[in-house]
């Protein structure tokens, strides 16, 4: 959906109260993508969930689970999760959108292998980018500097 469609239908569905932002009244900054619905809002999440709930646990007799939404810090911590997961986020240099870098990086490496026809190079690439998920932050800014990568996801 583009940026201009989207903020409509984020200004429709706020206005008439179908969903806010969350903690709206502590955040100047925005929400980071957190949301309470409204009565309309959460009387259709309630609709989707009972479609759900009727077409995989009821008509396929599964069995349905119910798990916490956090995870204590220290479990993160002792699952490695805290030291070893990051994600490098960039922001979108048209639009001021947030992206996952290595996400970014492989559909542009995607897109020069889909325009290369030589074999050698296209099968180089194929190993750069099959390689890309392991790139620490100073690698990915090495290979966003060489190759002169301006991160504009809209772009691409």
């Amino acid at each position: 959906m583009e940026t201009k469609q989207k903020k409509a239908l984020e200004n429709v569905l706020t206005r008439r109260f179908f969903l806010a932002p969350a903690f709206e009244i502590f955040y100047t900054r925005g929400n980071d993508g957190l949301y309470d619905f409204g009565q309309c809002g959460t009387q259709i999440r309630q609709n989707v969930i009972s479609q759900w709930r009727s077409h995989f646990v009821d008509n396929e007799d599964l069995q349905e689970i119910s798990c916490p939404c956090l995870i204590p810090q220290h479990l993160q911590k002792y699952s490695g999760h805290v030291s070893t997961y990051t994600d490098l986020m960039i922001t979108d240099t048209v639009t001021g959108e947030h992206f996952n870098a290595h996400q970014i990086l492989k559909k542009r490496l995607q897109k020069q292998i889909d325009e290369t026809t030589q074999p050698m190079i296209k099968q180089a690439l194929q190993n750069f980018l099959n390689s890309v998920d392991g790139f620490s932050p100073a690698d990915v800014d090495k290979i966003v500097t060489a190759h002169k990568i301006l991160w504009s996801p809209s772009q691409l």
